[in-house]
């Protein structure tokens, strides 16, 4: 009983030594996932406009209906080239609506053809597509990982507070 606790001391010593070494390192990790997130939301918002201004709605065949890693395969006859394939990707839609396509299902899907991209969306769902916000997840998640380091070690925080030899006192942290 008497190791487990002062390995459970080390343990939870070594990660308050990670916290503090990685705290200054975290508010940069935030301001750059601050960026990535609106790096991701730009490129959404980007393809819904395009989609909506410049895309070409067809009618396409559920090729598999399993979705790959890239999405639901379709094919769809374009004027100029004659027969194309394209993916849905699934994470727009809610789990119905995939579960509802079927291998030979005719869907109607939106796609653009000058930009030659692999991908589409379903044009009866688009509205979907519009309120995805999906993207945020990834940097949503290195934000809040990013604020827990701080708000364990946020001596960083008062570098210019505090005179240089009290910021590493716990006696000083606790006074202001």
């Amino acid at each position: 009983m008497l190791t487990l606790r002062t390995i459970g001391k080390q343990v939870l010593q070594a990660l308050d030594i990670f916290f503090f070494l990685a705290s200054p390192l975290m508010i940069l990790m935030f301001v750059i996932s601050v960026i990535i997130l609106l790096d991701y939301g730009g490129q959404h918002y980007n393809l819904v406009k395009t989609l909506q201004e410049q895309g070409v709605k067809a009618q396409a065949e559920v090729v598999d209906a399993p979705p790959t890693s890239l999405g639901i395969p379709v094919v769809f006859n374009q004027p100029d080239y004659g027969e194309q394939y394209l993916f849905i990707k699934v994470d727009y839609y809610s789990p119905g609506v995939i579960e509802s396509l079927h291998a030979g299902d005719q869907v109607a899907i939106l796609y653009l053809p000058e930009y030659n991209e692999s991908r589409a969306v379903l044009a009866d769902h688009f509205t979907d597509v519009k309120h995805w916000y999906g993207f945020a997840v990834e940097p949503l998640i290195m934000m809040l990982v990013a604020c827990l380091a701080v708000i364990v070690h946020p001596e960083v925080l008062y570098i210019g507070y505090i005179r240089g030899d009290q910021i590493f006192k716990s006696e000083a942290r606790l006074k202001s």
